[in-house]
């Protein structure tokens, strides 16, 4: 079943999606999902307890702290 599966997915994701999807993240990609976020003070908090407004007001603050676990996570370190 699994490898079925296997074959699946590969039949329908391309050699270029694969390439796209295993980059590492942007700057741009990470900004831009925090501003996209839905940051009302009145919603749901995120993982952490923070609303996301308190991400997109600090953005130019935290962006190389925030970039620099992005990369460790995607080399495996976190």
């Amino acid at each position: 079943m699994i490898i079925s599966l296997i074959l699946r997915i590969n039949s329908v994701v391309t050699s270029e999606e694969v390439l796209e999807l295993e980059k590492p993240f942007s700057e741009e990609e990470v900004r831009k999902a925090i501003q996209d976020s839905y940051s009302d003070s009145d919603g749901a908090l995120s993982p952490d307890g923070f609303f996301f407004m308190f991400y997109q007001k600090i953005w130019d603050v935290i962006k190389g702290e925030l970039m620099a676990l992005f990369d460790s996570f995607y080399v495996g370190n976190c």
